[in-house]
């Protein structure tokens, strides 16, 4: 049980993060399919730092674990360099915005590869950070948990949900994300909170990148992994399910944090553990397919009809059943509205179509 813990919240805080920033870009109009890229970029950042700093440690094995806070650091500025480049294209270029998401995702990786086989040793830069955390994880020891990227996280979430619903600022967001030719009349700076959307969301999965390399990499093998799992792709998927909002997103994200805790352990929980791994890894993508469905605008109409449709079938029999049978049907046509994203998202902001 220590041991399914403890790959739990590794999971939980890289999922939980990378869709607080993808959640950032889309309350402001901005698709933000590159996270993945992102996240590598600051995977990246983290491994070059720890590789320059481990010869010029007195003690490089292990390094000090407080020199995260500093790897993180540049992590962080890694995800917002990698994620400038998607905000010059859909924000300064007004370019298509899935275009550029896809193309980072595909160029991330590739370029980390480049930097391993340039400057690294044998295609490796070996390093050794131990993990910023109380006890040792690597031993089994659950009070490992209370740990800096658990505190980052926590913090990163509950800012954020603050931000989202009882600032301004937050509400500038969603505006911009909303009607942008409506925000720029009520003088709100729509670029600027596209820009500043870009920037958070950038440093958070950079940070996502880090505990994704701290945690899963072990010194240097980061180029088996340099795809990060693909774990940005999910978090798109959690914050579809999640609504583009950060507690419901963080809910589906904890879910999917379980069932890939579940596939790592699978051979010291299950018998047959190598048949069932496969299957369990497959469930979130599984999952977020039937979500997509259950909750699409589509659904729900169709729902909402079917009741319609009943209620004018029963209208001589029963009268408080049909009425109970019209507020159902209102509040799914309601609910169909309050899960679709923001209506602006993806669309390039033209000032001159205000």
């Amino acid at each position: 049980m220590n041991w399914l813990l403890l790959t739990f919240f590794p999971y939980l805080c890289i999922l939980s993060l990378s869709a607080v920033a993808i959640i950032f870009t889309a309350r402001a109009g901005i698709i933000n399919l590159s996270i993945n890229g992102v996240m590598v970029g600051g995977a990246t950042m983290y491994m070059i730092f720890a590789y320059i700093i481990a010869p010029l440690s007195k003690n490089p094995t292990p390094m000090s674990s407080w020199l995260n806070i500093f790897l993180f650091l540049m992590a962080a500025i890694g995800g917002i360099l990698i994620s400038c480049f998607h905000g010059f294209i859909s924000i300064t270029l007004k370019g298509n915005q899935t275009i550029s998401g896809i193309a980072i995702n595909i160029i991330a990786p590739a370029l980390t590869l480049i930097i391993l086989y340039l400057f690294g040793e044998a295609n490796r830069m070996d390093y050794n950070v131990g993990l910023l955390e109380l006890g040792n994880s690597k031993n089994g020891e659950l009070i490992s948990i209370i740990s800096f990227k658990v505190v980052i996280t926590l913090i990163v979430i509950l800012v954020s949900f603050v931000f989202f619903t009882f600032t301004k600022s937050g509400l500038r967001f969603k505006v911009v994300g909303e009607n942008p030719q409506a925000a720029d009349v009520a003088g709100i700076n729509v670029t600027k909170v596209k820009w500043t959307s870009i920037i958070i969301s950038g440093a958070i999965a950079g940070i996502a990148g880090a505990i994704y390399i701290s945690e899963f990499s072990n010194g240097g093998s980061f180029k088996s992994q340099v795809n990060v799992e693909g774990l940005g792709f999910l978090a798109i998927a959690i914050v579809i399910n999640g609504r583009w909002k950060v507690l419901p997103s963080t809910l589906f994200a904890s879910i999917f944090a379980i069932l890939f805790s579940l596939a790592q352990n699978s051979n010291n929980l299950f018998t047959n553990g190598e048949t069932i791994k496969p299957i369990l890894m497959m469930l979130p993508y599984l999952f977020t397919l039937v979500i997509l469905v259950l909750f699409s605008k589509y659904f729900f109409q169709l729902l909402s009809n079917s009741l319609i449709t009943l209620s004018r079938k029963q209208k001589n029999q029963n009268s408080n059943f049909n009425k109970n049978l019209h507020k159902i049907s209102n509040k799914l046509v309601s609910l169909s509205n309050i899960f679709q994203p923001p209506k602006a998202l993806g669309q390039p902001y033209d000032k001159s179509k205000r």
